[in-house]
């Protein structure tokens, strides 16, 4: 891949219909994180930065990969990002691709557990990562669909094909893809959708409205900021949404809105953008996605934008270190706000300090096991984990209204889940799920010894399966270790992960002093009851 040149990239989106406020920002390296954005003088809140077309973004609607197959062959790679990935491929292997510019600016290279070695993933055993990588069902997918259609059009795929590229496109995608509404890069979509519309409108019948299908796209530039937990500052409205943001800025003039807890930018309409310092990002069309920054920046400072990746029009919280890890191939290990780390016990060393977002899973078959032991009941799973009769039959309930994956976190200001508490009532309690299917309504989230007893042998069965070091083992090697290196950042990611689970301990044994305490309260009333009496 060639050296990356800011100049060449932005001259190649401007050649493409793009609008660039170049005048505000350069593009550099930023360290840890490759290449991002430094603003490059005082830009004020409400500045446009930067306005990509609609028919810009890079889709498998947007290239022409389509129309040099047949139409049931390129059926067959629906699903997924199959299609996505080959079409960057594709256009990845042209050298007049309109994005040429924009695939020689993206990385060739990843440090993501997806490219580890076996003894380094080994590092990840235990973590939420461990069974999210994805490299067999990818290998999976191009063996069986991506291949046989390679080979049978040897003329229109000419250059590197191969597994390794094939994953190399896919880890693109799952770093840098935004979802928008495929009416947005899909003409013939579109028309459908517009024709529907129109019948519906001339017809007496009420139709019920379909959701808005998403799809999978490349935003070029726009995937290039970057940010830290509670940084995230880019923000991406499709052109239709122009009425929804002047609501959203009446809210704020009287109060009502959320604008200092929102990032610095926001990716919006040009049509909908305030005035810009720069005229040159000005001159979109209605139908493109404009960076607008959302607060002042000063001269110098990164311009960073949200880094989960997939999320509609990139609208999302900040990541926790598994999914940086996961998808971006670094972690945050960043000292904690004074208020928040002196909130955190010390056996969880907050002086190391680490990504404030930090979250950990706990799944429904693990509550359900820890369950099954307590009431001395057999429980199995089958291939799907779906678990045996008479289990089956509460989780089917359970799943039509709800998740059963709860999540820990290590905010201090949190307590345990709601819906674990609830979960566990709905299985623990006969009487609970006799009342549920009279009513409709699952348990109320009310703590109870039992109920606690069966969270916190869960949470002991979560932190069993990671690999022996303890916590304190994890956090000499984040201390001590060489940062950046694949061990390194495995141990953050155990350590944030570990952290929320012995935080969850903690919180479960705070409830049930709390409950022994109300118990104590209520039998001396009782006793007091009585001698009044």
């Amino acid at each position: 891949m060639p050296d990356f040149d800011g100049a060449d990239l932005i001259a190649g989106l401007k050649a493409n219909g793009c609008t660039i406020g170049d005048d505000l920002f350069a593009l550099c390296p930023i360290e840890g994180m490759g290449n991002g954005a430094v603003a490059t003088r005082d830009i004020p809140s409400g500045t446009a930065l930067f306005s990509i077309p609609s028919s810009y973004l890079l889709s498998e609607h947007t290239s022409t990969l389509s129309t040099h197959l047949k139409p049931e062959d390129w059926a067959s790679l629906e699903g997924g990002w199959t299609r996505l990935i080959l079409a960057l491929m594709w256009e990845d292997s042209r050298a007049e691709s309109p994005w040429r510019a924009y695939l020689d600016a993206m990385p060739g290279s990843f440090s993501t557990p997806m490219w580890w070695p076996a003894p380094d993933l080994a590092l990840l055993k235990g973590t939420d990562i461990e069974n999210r990588i994805g490299r067999a069902s990818a290998d999976r997918d191009y063996d069986e669909r991506v291949a046989p259609l390679l080979a049978a059009y040897p003329g229109v795929f000419v250059g590197d094909f191969s597994k390794e590229c094939y994953h190399r496109q896919g880890s693109r995608v799952l770093s840098r893809s935004f979802t928008v509404p495929r009416a947005r890069v899909d003409a013939g979509y579109r028309k459908e959708k517009e024709e529907k519309e129109a019948r519906s409108e001339d017809s007496d019948e009420e139709e019920e409205e379909e959701e808005e299908e998403q799809v999978a796209v490349m935003v070029p530039l726009a995937d290039m900021l970057n940010a830290a937990y509670e940084m995230d500052n880019a923000r991406l409205f499709s052109p239709d949404e122009e009425e929804d943001e002047e609501e959203d800025e009446e809210g704020e003039e009287k109060g009502e809105g959320e604008g200092e807890e929102q990032g610095d930018v926001s990716m919006r309409s040009a049509a909908s953008a305030a005035p810009a310092a720069s005229a040159s990002a000005n001159k979109a069309s209605d139908d493109a996605y404009t960076m607008t920054t959302t607060r002042d920046i000063n001269a110098g400072e990164q311009i960073p934008a949200p880094l989960a990746a997939n999320a509609q029009y990139n609208t999302y919280s900040s990541p926790c270190n598994s999914e940086l890890l996961r998808k971006y191939g670094h972690v945050d290990l960043l000292p904690f706000p004074s208020s928040f780390a002196s909130q955190l016990p010390s056996s969880v060393f907050p002086q190391l300090g680490g990504n404030a977002g930090d979250e950990v899973e706990l799944s429904g078959d693990l509550v359900l096991r820890a369950i099954a032991a307590q009431l001395r009941k057999p429980i199995e799973f089958d291939a799907d984990g779906r678990p045996n009769p008479p289990w089956d039959e509460r989780l089917e309930a359970w799943l039509e209204d709800a998740d059963d994956t709860f999540i820990l976190t290590l905010d201090p200001a949190d307590g345990l889940p709601e819906e674990l508490l609830s979960f566990v009532r709905l299985f623990l309690e006969d009487a609970e799920w006799e009342r549920t299917k009279q009513k409709g309504k699952m348990p109320k989230p009310t703590p109870t010894e039992e109920v606690l007893g069966v969270i916190d042998a869960a949470i002991t069965a979560r932190l069993a399966r990671y690999a022996a070091e303890g916590l304190e083992g994890d956090a000499e090697i984040v201390e001590k270790g060489e940062r950046g290196s694949n061990a390194h950042n495995a141990a953050v990611v155990r350590l944030g992960e570990k952290r929320c689970l012995v935080l969850g301990r903690s919180r479960v044994a705070e409830m049930k002093r709390e409950l022994k305490k109300r118990r104590i309260a209520e039998r001396k009333e009782q006793r007091e009851a009585k001698r009044r009496r």
